[in-house]
């Protein structure tokens, strides 16, 4: 088995001839023998022997001019250079040894975020290709299935079918996802020039909002022109989830879960930002990470979400009135006019200068009165949104009331995001009785009541 295989099933180890510690300068601090190595949870591991001389050399470098417990500065990290016994250079970046060892050791350890093997090949690739594999079996919705036929001997041959594959053209795009030996592996076909460094991330977050849930890339193998780079990552424990943008069961019938994927994907990936979440895909995995905290916690992750992809996606959506504009002028020469003391005219000022930006909860009503959508999820956002965000906090007996406040949430969350990466076709509607699945952008609004009253959400509420 290959490097790749070993990593995804946890049995990775390499024993390095020479591993070299470098600093941001480029320069080598402290060079030995040693290993790299998973522990039972897939995490990395490092040692190396090097002297006592390089040791303190080493945590000299990583050390200097810095308090304890202050931020560690970019050009504080080590990057490592791993050769193994077979030639093949490994290299980790942002390395911070681990110090408890002493100042008379001669041994350096720690733990690595990932490790990268670039190679060269004599043969060049026509389109990029990018090959993400996640630990486990995860469930997404399938296109295809696989029928396998086995024969023994003389007896008649018996045939079984999985539905285990899914495939998706989108223009010059095509994603592929299958389960293979208990693993979940993603790839993506798209031309050599259209390859970012960010594109990996950005699959694993689109793959991760379409299902609502966290994922952990275990291996990233990317293929460009005549180099192939394999990564691998200490896994990233999480299993926190929510509801996703439209609920599937095994088959995606009419594609539009796929669909979701690729236009949210398309959106994010115009960012190229490398090593960095797309400003969505941090409000989104805010939310997720969020649902194994308490209500509290998961009800002030879901407001503020709403209210950042609301200011982000439609910033001129609700602008203040030139008139307003023309009275905060005057307000600000009132104020520079030296009749008021210093900390005065900073309070005030900071306020008025907020003033000439669109509010978020002005945002949101203006999207919602321009997109055909009641005013109750609105609502169900501000009784969630302010308690949380001042402290409030909330009583035993409304749990049930913020529980449905939230679901009215969470359909405007989606609404939002569906929007802004101009996704048409279905969706599921929780803020209406028995969530269905409807259509966007809806054709015409049923008003639903606040959450509170003693009416109940009409199902046909966006009707499909």
């Amino acid at each position: 088995m290959g490097a790749t295989e070993d990593f995804a099933d946890l049995k990775f180890k390499v024993d390095c001839g020479s591993m070299q510690f470098v600093s941001a300068a480029g320069v080598i601090i402290a060079c030995g023998p040693g290993e790299i190595r998973q522990d039972e949870g897939g995490a990395l591991h490092y040692k190396s022997f090097v002297g006592e001389d390089a040791y303190l050399n080493l945590l000299g470098e990583t050390m200097r001019g810095r308090e304890i417990g202050s931020i560690i500065p970019e050009d504080h990290f080590l990057t490592l250079h791993a050769q193994d016994l077979n030639g093949k250079v490994w290299v980790a970046t942002h390395v911070l040894p681990h110090s408890a060892a002493g100042v008379n050791s001669t041994l350096v350890s720690g733990k690595l975020h990932d490790l990268a093997d670039t190679q060269e090949l004599t043969t060049r690739f026509t389109k990029a290709h990018v090959s993400v594999r996640f630990k486990g079996l995860i469930d997404f919705p399938v296109t295809h299935g696989t029928e396998v036929t086995t024969k023994r001997g003389t007896r008649n041959p018996s045939t079984s079918w999985a539905a285990d594959h899914a495939q998706i053209s989108d223009d010059q795009f095509t994603f592929e996802a299958h389960h293979e030996h208990g693993h979940t592996i993603l790839l993506l076909s798209l031309p050599a020039d259209e390859l970012t460094p960010a594109t990996p991330l950005r699959m694993i977050e689109a793959f991760q909002f379409m299902l609502g849930r966290e994922v952990s890339p275990m291996v990233i193998e990317t293929h460009h022109e005549n180099t192939v780079t394999t990564r691998l990552r200490s896994p990233i424990e999480g299993d926190g989830s929510i509801l996703p943008p439209l609920k599937f069961s095994t088959f995606d019938e009419d594609g539009n879960v796929w669909k979701i994927f690729t236009k949210y994907f398309r959106h994010i990936h115009a960012d190229d930002t490398p090593r960095q979440w797309h400003l969505l895909s941090r409000h989104i995995g805010s939310v997720i990470e969020s649902s194994k905290a308490s209500l509290n916690v998961r009800v002030l992750a879901l407001a503020v979400a709403v209210e950042g992809i609301a200011a982000h996606c439609f910033p001129d959506l609700a602008p203040p009135s030139e008139a307003f504009l023309a009275d905060l002028e005057k307000m600000e020469a009132l104020l520079a006019s030296g009749a008021y003391g210093e900390e005065c005219v900073k309070r005030i000022g900071g306020a008025v200068s907020n003033m000439k930006k669109a509010r978020g909860s002005d945002i949101l009503r203006a999207f919602l009165a321009t997109r055909n959508l009641p005013h109750a999820l609105y609502k169900s956002w501000s009784d969630l949104r302010h308690p949380a965000a001042h402290g409030g906090g909330m009583d035993a007996g409304d749990i049930a009331i913020n529980i449905q406040r939230m679901h009215h949430t969470t359909a405007l969350l989606y609404t939002l995001l569906l929007e802004a990466i101009g996704y048409t076709g279905a969706r599921t509607d929780y803020s209406a009785a028995n969530w269905p699945r409807s259509q966007w952008p809806p054709e015409k609004s049923v008003e639903i009541e606040a959450v509170g009253s003693e009416a109940v959400v009409s199902s046909s509420a966006f009707p499909g």
